[in-house]
């Protein structure tokens, strides 16, 4: 049986799941309603990297190989350490 969230860990997810669609963005879709699903596939680990006490330099070295490696995007690790450390932010105002 998996582990059963608490509303402040459901409203973390949520939020992180926010951040990556209106701060991460890397393909530039916030906009687009039919889209909303587009970076589910990397909210768990994210999450779980946030939950497990990652640093911002290792959530953001994800995110960055996430839009280099995966995506083909050309982009900065500072801009994705940014959008970690809002992340790690939103953390504390749920979890700690």
């Amino acid at each position: 049986m998996g582990h059963k969230y608490t509303v402040q860990e459901t409203a973390l997810y949520k939020a992180i799941d926010e951040i990556l669609l209106n701060d991460w963005d890397p393909i530039g879709i916030s906009n687009e309603p039919g889209a909303r699903h587009e970076y589910y596939s990397y909210l768990p680990l994210v999450y779980d990297m946030a939950r497990n006490n990652k640093t911002a330099e290792q959530i953001g070295s994800y995110l960055f190989s996430i839009e280099t490696n995966a995506m083909g995007i050309p982009s900065t690790l500072e801009r994705c350490i940014s959008v970690a450390e809002r992340i790690l932010e939103t953390k504390q105002k749920f979890l700690e």
